[in-house]
């Protein structure tokens, strides 16, 4: 159920598991004296809840409660759980109210965490025309966390890869740009999760968090499905196998948030560009994305 500040509930489901495309379709209004309260909400962000170990997960009532009380929004909001676990649809009828939840990539709960996942302007009006803009930044990972940002690339006959490690404070802690001969992008995509998981498990990181621009890559991880080309099923195995010995969590983001990564996977890569890119993710730049 929605669990809306300033409005009644309504019931709400997902047909796509994010960090996918979202489609949130309304299927029973209960107490429906206020239609249009449907149309208020302009804005979302999407929000991962993410559990300390031995925690039990909030009832949606007390998540709203704990959220107000972080937020503090001037305006109406609600909170809609959606079709993966973990997951909320965070909706805002004030854009200065979005911009305050999305300048902060990270909440402590008394039982976990709230990541914000992607920053989306997104108009939730149907009739909205035009173009939508995405607000698209690198998120830092929690305390004791590594993360990874991986990137694939294919130009004409070869291939190349690249990553980057860093910690919750923003400092890279290792990273790897690899020419890979021939082969096509996802195959580029596929071998730079590939290292960088195998770079984590030899170095003993045991907390990683990976996040890649290609979705495909991103469902084989989060199902550990062997769909991949014959020559890295081999490879894609012993990667899967050493993800059972980590605490692993998979993401997608848009191109724009993985500049760091993707000038790593150039095959001409350039110290001071990815210098440059690496700082501004570090202080906290945001990139548009329209669409």
């Amino acid at each position: 159920m929605a669990c809306v500040y300033g409005f009644n509930p309504t019931i709400i489901v997902s047909r796509f598991c994010p960090p996918f495309p979202l489609i949130a379709i309304p299927l029973i209004k209960e107490y429906d004296t206020c239609p249009e309260s449907l149309n208020g909400f302009k804005y979302k962000v999407m929000g991962q809840i993410v559990l300390n170990d031995g925690e039990e997960e909030m009832s949606l009532t007390d998540l709203c409660d704990a959220l107000h009380a972080i937020w503090q929004p001037s305006l109406t909001w609600r909170v809609i759980p959606v079709g993966c676990e973990g997951y909320y649809s965070l909706h805002f009828s004030s854009y200065k109210d979005l911009m305050k939840v999305a300048s902060v990539p990270l909440y402590t709960l008394r039982n976990g965490w709230i990541m914000i996942v992607h920053d989306h302007c997104d108009q939730l009006d149907a009739n909205t025309t035009g173009p939508t803009a995405t607000l698209v930044r690198w998120h830092r990972p929690p305390p004791s966390w590594v993360k990874v940002n991986t990137d694939g690339s294919s130009f004409g006959t070869s291939s190349s890869c690249g990553g980057i490690f860093r910690d919750h404070g923003g400092k890279a802690m290792a990273c790897f740009s690899t020419q890979l001969g021939e082969g096509t992008a996802f195959e580029a995509e596929l071998a730079a999760c590939i290292n960088a998981v195998n770079i984590a498990s030899d170095k003993g990181w045991r907390k990683l968090w990976l996040e890649s621009d290609c979705t495909r890559v991103v469902e084989l991880l989060y199902s550990r499905s062997m769909d991949v080309p014959k020559k890295y099923e081999e490879a894609w195995m012993q990667a899967l196998n050493r993800l059972q010995h980590m605490e692993f969590r998979v993401t997608h983001i848009y191109r724009e948030g993985n500049r760091v990564a993707d000038a790593l996977a150039s095959p001409n890569v350039q110290s001071d560009l990815v210098s440059e890119l690496l700082y501004h993710d570090t202080i906290g730049v945001v990139n548009l994305r329209l669409h």
